[in-house]
């Protein structure tokens, strides 16, 4: 890291610098707890030297606190593997609990990222489905405004699902009153009964693409490349002209 021109290659950088920081992570602690016991021996043989009963209590509770302090490291030297410090996809799902389900899920999800920050790792939030209850919610607070408005665009079709249905209670006409539009068109938006304008992605060309991408870097041919796949919006019975 210290010859010359290497920071302005950013990319041939990166990995020499995350190789550092896992070779830091490693050894940092291991060196902190080094030091500890060698303090404590030292306390210790001056305590006894001096028959000093308190800094003899002092470093048998030093000693205490450094088992505590020895069972990361401890861990850590069982991960040794050669897949153990690469990445990892972690999810949480909330299930079918309704709203309370989802509540819990995202409090879940904030403690958890306050680990990963507090542990020092690298986090991005890759993807994030909302379900129908998100809908739900959603048309709540929109249904408590002053003025409601005129269209809702929900972030995928089961949002809209949700949405529907808590304006339709309150008495909302849709699209009469307020258009709805989904995104994703799922199989759900195509039911009959539903029949929800959306936004259709198209899927198996991203994927076709997305896979060819993943096997010309397993082949070495790392070249950075970008795709753009053009969106199309399905026309139902959730939306109506401008008013």
């Amino acid at each position: 890291m210290g010859e010359d021109g290497f920071w302005n290659n950013q990319e041939a950088a990166k990995p020499v610098i995350a190789e550092l920081k896992l070779l830091k992570s490693q050894i940092d602690p291991l060196d902190a707890l080094l030091k500890s016991i060698d303090d404590v021996r030292a306390l210790y043989e001056l305590a006894e030297e001096a028959g000093d009963a308190d800094s003899l209590a002092e470093a048998d509770k030093m000693l205490a606190d450094l088992e505590t302090k020895g069972e990361p490291p401890e861990l850590q030297a069982l991960l040794g593997g050669k897949n153990d410090p690469l990445n990892a996809f972690f999810q949480i799902h909330a299930g079918a609990g309704g709203t309370e389900a989802q509540d819990w899920a995202e409090m879940l999800l904030r403690m958890y990222l306050y680990y990963f920050e507090k542990r020092g790792w690298d986090v991005s939030e890759v993807d994030r489905q909302w379900g129908e209850q998100a809908g739900i919610k959603g048309a709540e607070r929109m249904l408590r405004r002053s003025t409601m408005p005129t269209a809702l665009f929900a972030a995928n079709d089961l949002v809209a699902v949700g949405a529907i249905d808590r304006l339709e209670q309150d008495g909302a006409r849709v699209p009469e009153d307020v258009s709805v539009v989904g995104y994703d068109n799922t199989f759900v938006a195509a039911l009959n009964h539903l029949s929800i304008t959306t936004i259709n992605q198209p899927r198996h060309a991203m994927g076709r693409d997305a896979l060819a991408l993943l096997l010309e870097r397993v082949d070495g041919r790392d070249k950075r490349s970008v795709k753009l796949h053009e969106p199309s919006l399905v026309v139902r019975k959730t939306t109506a002209p401008p008013r």
